[in-house]
């Protein structure tokens, strides 16, 4: 596990440029004590051999990017429920469309057959054309990660995860424990969000939750929380 005086925090500062750049700008000019913990790409034994521990600083860091993360993974579960709801919607009325073209209805209301051939014709390309859209669309929604459900799955496991993270790091905080079980803490939540990294911001880019939109917002809630959490 290496000195865990110096448990490091790279994954967090990796999580916190993806999701919240503007966050992490903010952390780089709160602590400058961890100008080197707080640049992107800085590795373990990097941390190690130039940096004091300042474990509770880093833990402050670490409480930013797991409740950025949480956030960001509430949102883009709110984002796939809408986008779920539209494909649903496109699916409903290629079937209405497929049904009224059928020719045995068109006949029953007694339309000239040469008229209900042509309307048969229209209703069933737009049905075509609806199943199509839903179908690209449910394709951007889970972009080789699965179907709809698992995609639902994975995205409320993340965000839990994130927010019990962000819950015990938090009351680390407070009760002020020592620096050797605080870095314990520190090292198991650099790596959740070491595997956070491996999958979460894919999900959430493809729910339409990047950085832009909001990401002042979602800053100010984690801002709140980890200024809640100082001694």
């Amino acid at each position: 596990m290496g000195d865990l005086a110096n448990a490091p925090i790279n994954e967090a500062v990796s999580l916190l440029d993806s999701l919240a750049p503007e966050r992490l700008i903010e952390l780089r000019a709160e602590h400058p004590e961890l100008a080197v913990q707080l640049r992107v790409g800085v590795d373990c034994g990097q941390e190690d051999e130039v940096s004091p521990s300042l474990t509770r600083e880093r833990a402050r860091v670490l409480l930013a990017a797991l409740n950025e993360a949480a956030v960001r993974a509430q949102r883009a579960l709110e984002n796939a429920a809408k986008r779920v709801a539209r494909i649903r919607r496109k699916r409903l009325f290629s079937q209405v469309a497929v049904l009224i073209g059928s020719s045995s209805l068109l006949g029953a209301v007694a339309l000239d057959q040469k008229v209900a051939s042509v309307v048969s014709a229209v209703l069933t390309l737009l049905a075509a054309l609806g199943d199509l859209l839903a179908q690209h669309e449910e394709g951007l929604l889970t972009p080789g990660q699965g179907t709809v459900q698992e995609i639902f799955q994975r995205l409320g496991e993340g965000r839990y995860a994130a927010h019990r993270m962000a819950s015990e790091l938090e009351l680390s905080i407070r009760l002020e424990q020592s620096d050797d079980d605080l870095a314990k803490t520190i090292e198991r939540g650099n790596a959740l969000c070491a595997d956070l990294n491996s999958w979460l911001i894919q999900l959430i880019d493809a729910q339409g939750a990047g950085a832009s939109n909001g990401s002042s917002s979602v800053a100010s809630d984690t801002r709140a929380v980890t200024v809640a959490a100082a001694p």
